[in-house]
């Protein structure tokens, strides 16, 4: 597991703190797609020479099955607004790209969080849907990666 520099660590451990801790999103494309930069924040923030746009996501769920051959780790980042939606249909489920997610400070984004950067390659997606008391059911303003 990635360790955080001595410094960031004391500063996420204060009860008062500068600046918001982020979530930043970066999704590769399969087949030399691209790349999408998102921040879980209500602005762009620009880190590491990207510009990462505002996006309302979350990024939890993680659950770990070790019975097969290959441990496979499965992590759900809501897609609010079906923003990534295009890029699943496009992209046959983004299966074959790759996920990655690190936390910053906004008060401290010259620092060098790489070595807290996660990168997950995407080999299943699944849509999930919501269903109200009556029975009506929709796709729900998210999807699983």
């Amino acid at each position: 597991m990635p360790e955080m520099p001595a410094n960031l660590t004391a500063l996420k451990n204060q009860l008062s703190q500068p600046g918001a801790w982020v979530w930043l999103l970066t999704v590769t494309l399969p087949d030399s797609g691209g790349t999408l930069r998102y921040a879980a924040n209500t602005e762009d923030i620009s880190y590491g020479g990207h510009t990462y746009a505002a996006f309302n996501f979350s990024i939890g769920g993680f659950t770990c099955d070790s019975e097969g051959e290959i441990p496979e780790v499965t992590m759900s980042v809501t897609n609010v607004g079906y923003v990534l939606q295009d890029y699943m249909r496009t992209y046959n489920g983004l299966i074959g790209g790759t996920i990655s997610f690190v936390q910053v400070n906004t008060n401290y984004l010259a620092e060098d969080y790489s070595d807290d950067v996660v990168s997950m390659t995407i080999v299943g997606t699944e849509n999930r849907w919501s269903c109200s008391p009556r029975r009506r059911c929709s796709p729900r303003q998210g999807s699983s990666y």
